[in-house]
């Protein structure tokens, strides 16, 4: 029998415990590690990359494979440690070395490597991968025959190995990796991306121009008002109504304008034979799906209707663009709104100011589940129209009313609380 002096077994308890942390970083690194990204690596023909993918395509075999080798490493430093105890302090090394080397495993070989992977998965995921799968190819009959026993214990429990895909993302998951992400993209890049994602809870309602904003040509008037309405609008679309918007009879295309002005040929009669037809829209449809309506159908806007048929706004493919676009555009629309920053900190906002732009570009907090506009959010709160200065709060906000008419709110002061936050 082949008898190894101390310092051999102190080598091979500390060789075995290096091979436990190897085993045990090797699992929580690969359990841990983004698929995702890993994915992305693995298609610029990333080796590792692609041998880690390999490995966790069948996890059973995997862990079955990093248990065998920390069990073993385990056992065999136990038995090795307690040689050694007992040679150099007697009986009551067994004792000793049971204590001292649960605690050297439980440090060494189990919290300091885990944690490490915890910090940095891909990293060591990446690193262990191909030790593993040469490991692997070397362990196959151990592991087949341990992975047969567990996965049939599993069947009978239900859980099937075999055809398990990889779970997908939901739309609030991907939205919270997003918010998450902000050491890899800007401000910017998240707005717009978290506007995509938007698109699918939004309806057209939330996108659409409000009837009373239109801006539209009414053939039925004078042809000097025509002309001025062409000369200073900044549509690249103008719709055209006979006498009301519920009459639309057309929408007018402004280049198809400029080139009949340049050729002299501009009249009435003329922009009559220029317009291109109307399309409609129910309201409550999801600005998603009317996107697709957009590029299927190769049309750019549409008059949102009622379930009378009245036009309660037009919504057009910039309108849409706007909505995913619109935190590089905060500075014009806030212009538009009318939201001046007054010099007590507050804000005098129009009553027409849009309740989603608002929170977005604000960082407020109003309730964005019913009306569209502050006007509306306002007179829904107080059940009422106010008839003299109100002030109520809103979400994270005091609102004060300060201008108002017999049917609307003009103008309000927003002026948002202070947060306290709490000293420890």
């Amino acid at each position: 029998m082949i008898e190894f002096s101390s310092w051999v077994l102190m080598g091979l308890v500390c060789l075995l415990i290096v091979l436990s942390g190897f085993f045990s970083g090797s699992e929580t690194g690969m359990m841990a590690v983004n698929r995702y990204r890993l994915q992305h690596r693995a298609r610029t023909s990333d080796l590792n990359a692609q041998r880690v993918i390999n490995l966790l395509s069948r996890p059973d075999r995997l862990l079955g494979m990093i248990l065998i080798g920390n069990t073993f490493a385990n056992i065999l430093a136990s038995s090795l440690m307690t040689i050694l105890s007992v040679r150099l302090l007697g009986p009551v090394g067994v004792l000793v070395s049971t204590v001292l080397l649960t605690f050297v495993v439980l440090i060494f070989a189990e919290v300091m490597p885990k944690t490490v992977a915890a910090l940095y998965p891909e990293r060591i995921a990446c690193w262990v991968a191909r030790p593993l799968s040469v490991l692997l190819k070397l362990m196959r009959p151990f592991v087949y025959l341990i992975n047969c026993f567990a996965n049939g214990m599993l069947g009978i429990l239900g859980v099937h190995v075999e055809g398990r895909k990889q779970e997908r993302l939901s739309r609030d998951e991907l939205r919270g990796m997003i918010h998450g992400d902000s050491s890899q993209l800007s401000q910017q890049d998240q707005s717009m991306l978290l506007g995509v994602l938007d698109l699918e809870r939004m309806t057209v309602n939330d996108a659409m121009l409000p009837r009373h904003q239109i801006e539209y040509i009414d053939v039925l008037k004078p042809w000097s008002d025509v002309l001025k309405t062409l000369k200073t609008t900044l549509r690249t679309y103008l719709l055209v109504v006979q006498g009301d918007l519920n009459r639309p009879i057309g929408v007018l295309p402004m280049r198809r304008v400029i080139q009949a002005v340049l050729m002299g040929q501009l009249n009435k009669q003329k922009l009559l034979t220029l317009l291109k037809p109307v399309h409609f829209i129910p309201e409550g449809v999801l600005v998603g799906r009317q996107l697709e309506r957009f590029r299927a159908r190769r049309y750019r806007m549409g008059l949102v209707t009622d379930e009378y048929g009245d036009v309660l706004g037009l919504l057009s493919l910039e309108d849409i663009v706007d909505e995913i676009i619109g935190e590089m555009l905060q500075e014009h629309v806030s212009n538009d709104w009318g939201v001046m920053r007054q010099s007590d900190g507050g804000f005098r906002v129009s009553g027409e100011a849009n309740i989603r732009e608002l929170n977005r570009n604000f960082g407020w907090n109003l309730p964005d589940s019913g009306p569209n506009t502050l006007n509306g959010l306002i007179i829904e709160s107080l059940e009422t129209i106010p008839d003299s200065r109100v002030c109520l709060r809103l979400g994270d906000v005091y609102i004060e009313v300060v201008e108002w008419q017999e049917h609307k709110i003009d103008y309000v002061m927003i002026r948002p609380i202070p947060r306290i936050e709490s000293v420890q």
